[in-house]
């Protein structure tokens, strides 16, 4: 039997005591590719005016890759991979709350412009 992962939700201020980073630089990783995005609270608000939230399984894996000597490389190899992982576990949500994100995914990605759209399938 597998042990189930406790998951939850870090604020920005957590992730980055976890992660031993300096007072407003997860955001600066996040562009870099070092972290995921985060979640938010409300994704159709500006970026300064709404709650984020990161997945504390996500934040422990790159805390436990940067103990284990990863670079930084590898990081952003790892955080390639838990996005993908994040999404595909959003598309597998069974009953109606798979389909409404199903369709949320599917109307995003229409507003996409064909060219993001032609690199997001890839």
């Amino acid at each position: 039997m597998t042990a189930r992962v406790q998951r939850f939700l870090m604020r920005r201020k957590a992730v980055e005591e976890t992660l031993g980073l300096a007072n407003a630089v997860a955001y600066e990783h996040v562009q870099v590719g070092l972290l995921p995005k985060p979640i938010r609270a409300r994704p159709e608000q500006e970026v300064g005016n709404q709650a984020s939230w990161w997945l504390s399984d996500e934040i422990e894996a790159i805390q436990a890759a940067r103990i284990a000597g990863l670079g930084d490389e590898q990081i952003k190899l790892l955080v390639t991979q838990l996005v993908a992982a994040r999404a595909k576990a959003l598309e597998e949500l069974p009953g109606p709350a798979g389909e409404i994100v199903r369709a949320a995914v599917a109307q995003a990605t229409a507003q996409l412009p064909a060219r993001a759209r032609a690199v997001r399938v890839r």
